[in-house]
Parts: structure tokens; C-alpha cells; sequence
């Protein structure tokens, strides 16, 4: 009887355990508790993903994290502007893309951002978990046009398994590293391990807390801003076009949207149609070149021309768009901070004429 009855308080006490346990791993490790909540606190956090933090995250559930904790940092950083949600984006922005796995609107924003392809040009994946290597891709893919590309040496060398890692994954990896945002661990990056969801949701607190990244960008190599209420975008793989909807305006006012309003735009006096606005600021304050007399002249006379940036190509005044953009290999390390270069290694931009 007696060994009945510790059988049944050994029964009883293992039952009413299981939820204390369930509880102790349903809150985040020690080591990120505190940045966890954090980043719930800041809204960066999808409800689905304040559980099980130790799970490793997939790409439909990092890609959810991702582009809400990016609109949350960029609506911060331009209070005077409408704030940026997935609706307003995607009322913007045509994504030209057709994964047959997923629908999600989510996705197709971070796609367009550029910061997580699909693994084909059909297949998105949406449950494949990502690697500690895919994760440094992602990221850096997001904010690499305003964070000034740095890849450290010593973060290299620090790294006794960096030659594990993908030779597309290299740049960003290291980029990774000296933005702080996903470092290694004991010497290591073990680039084939698994990224969890607590770890996934630091990385954004730091994109969101320390990263230079203001502005969204098409692919991440074009910005977009949500001030400019006219202008329109298709985003595909390696291309960006804008467009401005009023064709009339657009044909009659071409030839003014240089000399005319420029100069403008730069002292504050008057209001602007977005198609001139966009254009002058894409040319000549995004993409760092005021020095090209020849985009200047052609514009004036309303013809196109089409410049080489190394990364992609910039077309303006085509038969089928206002700006043409075609991307080349190389643009995922692109950057107009602390040096106008693309690629790893890191090559500088020298625009040229080509047509």
C-alpha cells in the first residue's frame, strides 16, 4: 500500500511539472531576454513568433519579422511621411513575382525590398528553416544601401571556420559581423547552423536600434518614399521600373522636369509633381552623380539615356517607363555610405555613358 501510494505522488507530481516546464521554454534564453522584449515592446515582433523562441525560424515566418520590424524602423526614422504598411507598399509597388507556394502579401514586400529571394523562380520555400549563413544574406541584403559596406579583416581571421561559408555568403557575412548585427561564437560563425527565432528577433533589434537605415529601398538598391504619392513601381528579380501614372503629363512636362523644377526642389519654393520629384532625387541625390552634364542635356531634350553604374543600369525617359533600372551581379553590396561601391571585394562606382 505504502508503494502505492509514493507510485501515485510520483505520477502526481510529474504531471503538475509539465507545465512549469512548458512555461521555462516558452520564454526566451537568458543571454536574450532582455532584447526579446525589447523588440516586442517595439512592435517588431509578429504575434506567432512570441513562443518557442529557441525553434528554429523558417523563411516564411523570418520574412513576416523582417519587413514588420523594417517598417517600424523606417516609419520612425521619417515621422513627417505616411507611414509605411504592407497595403500602402504593395499599393505602390507591383511585385512580379509568382511563387506557386505562397500568397503571403508579406513575402512579396520582401522580395521587392530585396531581402529574401525564393529558392527558384517559382518556389518560395515558405518552410525551410534558414541557415546562420542565408540569415547574414538576408540582412544584409535589407540595409546595405545607407549601413557603408565594411568587411573586417579581422572579423575574418577571427572566424576559424570562415571558409565554410558559401562564397555568396562571404560579404555579407563579414558585413554582418561589423554591423554587429549577427556575430559568431567562440571563435566561430558556423555558417551551416541553425538560426532560432529568439536569435532572429535580436538581429532585427539591432537592424532596428544601431543600423544606419532610414529610407526603404526597391531591392535594396533603390528609394523609395511614400512622399512621392504619384509615382509607381514594378519590382521583379533584377529590375526595378517607375512610372508616373498621368501619361499626358508626363509627355507634355518632360522637357521641364530637369532645369525647371531641380533647382526647385532644392531651395523649398512651390510644389512639385512626383514624377519630377523622383526622378531628380533618384538621379542626383540617390545615386551620387550630379556630374554628368550629358543626363542633364538629354533630359532637357526629352530623350533617353541610359547610364552604367557597375551594379545596374539607370535608363531614363524610355517608351515604356519613366526610370529603368536592370541590376547586375553585385548589387546586394552596394552602398552610398562612406564610399560609392558594390560587390565583395568592394569595387567603386564609376558611372559611364552607354546609350
Amino acid at each position: 500500500m505504502k508503494k502505492m501510494i509514493v507510485l501515485m505522488i510520483a505520477v502526481a507530481a510529474f504531471f503538475t511539472s509539465v507545465p512549469a516546464l512548458a512555461a521555462t521554454n516558452n520564454k526566451p534564453s537568458s543571454w536574450a531576454e532582455s532584447d526579446v522584449n525589447a523588440a516586442i515592446s517595439a512592435g517588431l515582433v509578429p504575434d506567432r513568433l512570441k513562443s518557442n523562441y529557441q525553434a528554429a525560424i523558417t523563411r516564411d515566418e523570418f520574412a513576416e519579422l523582417l519587413v514588420q520590424s523594417i517598417f517600424k524602423k523606417v516609419n520612425k526614422a521619417t515621422p513627417e511621411q505616411s507611414p509605411w504598411d504592407i497595403s500602402a507598399f504593395l499599393k505602390k509597388v507591383d511585385v512580379d513575382v509568382a511563387f506557386t507556394d505562397t500568397d503571403a502579401d508579406y513575402i512579396k514586400v520582401a522580395y521587392a525590398i530585396g531581402a529574401i529571394n525564393g529558392i527558384s523562380d517559382t518556389e518560395f520555400a515558405p518552410d525551410k528553416l534558414i541557415t546562420r549563413q542565408e540569415a547574414a544574406t538576408m540582412l544584409v541584403n535589407t540595409v546595405h544601401y545607407s549601413s557603408g559596406i565594411y568587411f573586417s579583416e579581422m572579423i575574418k581571421k577571427s572566424y576559424s571556420d570562415f571558409n565554410q561559408v558559401a562564397t555568396w555568403a562571404q560579404g555579407q557575412v563579414l558585413m554582418s559581423g561589423s554591423m554587429l548585427v549577427l556575430q559568431g561564437t567562440g571563435g566561430k560563425f558556423d555558417p551551416l547552423g541553425t538560426f532560432t527565432r529568439e536569435q532572429a528577433i535580436l538581429a532585427m533589434y539591432r537592424v532596428y536600434h544601431h543600423v544606419n537605415f532610414g529610407n526603404l529601398t526597391l531591392k535594396g538598391a533603390a528609394v523609395i518614399r511614400m512622399v512621392y504619392e504619384n509615382t509607381h513601381y514594378h519590382v521583379g528579380k533584377d529590375y526595378i521600373y517607375m512610372d508616373y501614372p498621368d501619361e499626358t503629363y508626363f509627355k507634355t512636362n518632360a522637357d521641364h522636369l530637369w532645369l525647371n523644377l531641380y533647382d526647385a526642389w532644392d531651395d523649398g519654393s512651390g510644389d512639385f509633381p512626383s514624377l519630377a520629384q523622383a526622378t531628380a532625387t533618384y538621379l542626383y541625390s540617390r545615386l551620387l552623380d550630379t556630374s554628368l552634364p550629358e543626363v542633364r542635356a538629354a533630359s532637357e531634350a526629352n530623350k533617353s539615356i541610359t547610364v552604367d553604374f557597375g551594379y545596374m543600369t539607370y535608363t531614363t525617359l524610355t517608351k515604356d517607363h519613366v526610370l529603368e533600372m536592370k541590376l547586375k551581379p553585385g548589387y546586394e553590396l552596394m552602398t552610398v555610405i562612406a564610399g560609392y561601391h558594390y560587390g565583395y571585394p568592394a569595387i567603386d562606382v564609376e558611372p559611364k555613358i552607354i546609350g
